[in-house]
């Protein structure tokens, strides 16, 4: 099991005041931030959602110079994905696309990524059974 945090940017849930969101307007690393956190706007969990794409990608695809890696992930920020990329991984592209929608409401949230990730993983154990056989 692979578990994420990063609670650098932590507000409490219960009180998502204006002065809570503005503690965390541009911080962060620019290339992982949503579009509505890097340009100020309202946000919510699901700009949480954009980074863990950006960083689902960066986890599946090498890249190996930091020049190489600033241009891709630019480019991923508006979903222009490395060719290849699409190909060797289908179903992650299908996901990770969801997950860098411009618009919040567009993007997956946490418990359709569990369940995609849960289809994702019981697919790859049936085929690797068979493949076995």
């Amino acid at each position: 099991m692979v578990k994420i945090g990063d609670f650098g940017l932590v507000t409490t849930i219960t009180t998502p005041s204006a002065a809570s969101m503005y503690r965390t307007v541009n911080k962060g690393t620019p290339l992982y931030m949503s579009p509505e956190q890097k340009t100020g706007g309202k946000y919510d969990e699901k700009t949480d959602i954009f980074s863990l794409g950006m960083i689902y990608f960066e986890l599946l695809w090498d890249m190996s110079t930091v020049s190489e890696k600033i241009k891709v992930l630019e480019s991923l920020r508006t979903r222009i994905f490395p060719c290849d990329f699409c190909k060797k991984f289908f179903l992650e592209h299908k996901l990770i696309r969801e997950m860098l929608s411009e618009s919040p409401a567009n993007r997956l949230n946490a418990k359709e990524i569990a369940a995609f990730l849960k289809c994702f993983l019981l697919q790859n154990q049936t085929g690797r059974l068979q493949k076995t056989v």
